[in-house]
């Protein structure tokens, strides 16, 4: 099972992918709502608790051995850094459980590609516990195939530390325990009570050492628990959706390719032909993926990276399926599929990596530098993320006086914002796009505001942007931003 040669293959995958993600990174904190508040917990030692400790604890440890910088932009830098740490990890634990599992082909398939895969690359850019969960469900995955083939105390231990770090990602991750357990219910063991102890004081060890701040600050974890739990069951903010829903059947399309969905086509041939005990590791894994993405269906908060541990865990099936392919076909029509593959993630990625070259959110800058009076009066949705000083001390601001509300529709009609002194409008699609989504729907307690939103909004498209710039890869950079003079 395990060899010298995966180790070093796994070394390379990492490096690749330690400089492919971090190219580009070094767009301004703020232009994230989320690594902004991210930075100050850095800073202040304060913790909110939205989301288990691992990104932040990583990064105030290597904030700390470096020098403590109290510049947000350095700190939000050292984050993306630990971000895209946390990604090759997650990428070689996928690599190394294909290799194991099934051999070399499974897991170069699975490493390959992921390595060069859009959605992980433009994930390991931003501060987010994402990348944290992404990291843990693969260690689980690695940890999963190497206590089936070799069960024993030692590798209940490590699984049960993978889960403890995918725990330590997102709340989420400690559904990844429920593969552990049924692994350990149907290997065959003497001491399985001595497995099952393993698993969860790894689990617990891991858990408390990187989030014993949890029960320093119990008071305040239990709030922001309790809103994360809200959210995720009614939606965020005043909108929500009909549950279950089909969203992430879409991004499973958005994250794969063809070459990717005929790998998975061999993996489920194989687990059909061999269905039995020596197949409960495919049977498994497959129902860990599925059983994912039906969780994911019943909250009406949906985003494209709640899919990325999925994500890892799909491209390790298609690994494990091209390996039965080669088997079949031999090695011209195994490696024509890689090649393939690999080009088709390589050119999604290459499309993500422009996206970060370029700025729209500067160029907003500049033009308004130039075409908005010095001293005229500006509205604009929070999410623009202009230089404002008020709320950035440590930015380049604009001579406008700016005045934002997270819907700038919240400052009034058109007519009141005239009569304010309001002379120009700056609106983004990451804010407005709600209003004109058919799935989204109101909750059942809201006054009134989304239908009023949703008509300045519409009012004010009708007038015809002065600039504009549509929504496009790398939302943060690309959030869909729009000028209106207020004439």
């Amino acid at each position: 099972m395990r060899g010298r040669w995966e180790w070093l293959v796994g070394l390379i995958l990492g490096v690749m992918g330690m400089w492919l993600n971090t190219r580009e990174n070094d767009f301004p904190y703020y232009y994230h709502p989320d690594e902004f508040k991210k930075v100050d917990q850095v800073l202040t030692g304060q913790r909110n608790f939205n989301h288990p400790l691992l990104l932040l604890s990583s990064t105030e440890a290597v904030w700390k051995v470096t020098g403590g910088t109290r510049e947000r932009q350095g700190v939000v830098e050292l984050g993306r850094w630990v971000s895209a740490v946390l990604t090759s990890v997650g990428t070689v634990g996928f690599f190394l459980a294909g290799w194991w599992w099934r051999g070399a082909l499974a897991g170069l398939v699975t490493g390959i590609l992921l390595t060069l895969h859009h959605q992980v690359f433009e994930l390991a850019h931003y501060m987010k516990e994402d990348t944290g969960l992404y990291c843990g469900a693969g260690l689980v995955a690695m940890s999963l195939v190497g206590f089936w083939k070799k069960p024993g105390e030692i590798w209940a231990w490590v699984l049960g530390a993978s889960v403890g770090c995918a725990f330590s990602g997102k709340y989420l991750g400690v559904i990844l325990i429920i593969p552990a357990l049924v692994l350990i219910g149907v290997v065959e063991h003497p001491r399985k009570g001595r497995l099952l102890a393993g698993v969860f004081l790894g689990l617990g060890l891991v858990f408390l050492v990187i989030n014993y701040r949890l029960l320093v600050d119990w008071g305040i974890f239990q709030k922001s628990f309790g809103k994360e739990m809200d959210w995720a069951i009614s939606g965020q903010s005043e909108v929500t959706r009909r549950v279950p829903h089909s969203v992430y059947l879409s991004l499973f399309v958005a994250n794969t390719t063809p070459v990717v969905w005929g790998f998975l086509g061999f993996f489920l041939m194989d687990l059909w032909r061999g269905w039995g005990k020596k197949e409960i590791l495919g049977g498994m894994f497959l129902g860990l993926v599925v059983g994912w993405m039906v969780v994911l269906s019943f909250s009406p908060k949906t985003n494209d990276r709640y899919f990325l541990p999925v994500t890892g865990l799909i491209y390790l099936l298609g690994g494990v399926g091209a390996g039965s392919l080669a088997r079949v076909r031999g090695g011209v029509i195994w490696g024509i599929f890689l090649v393939v593959g690999s080009l088709w993630e390589g050119w999604g990625t290459m499309g993500y990596w422009k996206s970060f070259r370029v700025d729209d959110r500067a160029d907003l800058v500049a033009w308004m530098r130039v075409n908005i009076p010095l001293g005229a009066t500006v509205g604009y949705d929070t999410r623009v993320g202009l230089p404002d000083p008020r709320i950035y001390g440590d930015v380049d601001p604009l001579r406008q006086r700016l005045i934002h509300k997270t819907f700038v529709a919240d400052l009034g009609t058109e007519e009141e914002m005239r009569e304010k002194g309001i002379e120009y409008v700056v609106i983004s699609e990451s804010t407005y796009g709600r209003f004109f989504l058919e799935s989204l729907r109101t909750k059942r307690a809201d006054d009134g505001s989304f239908e009023r939103r949703r008509k300045f909004y519409e009012g004010l498209k009708k007038r015809g942007a002065v600039w504009e710039r549509d929504r496009g890869r790398g939302l943060y950079l690309h959030p869909g931003l729009e000028v209106y003079e207020l004439g």
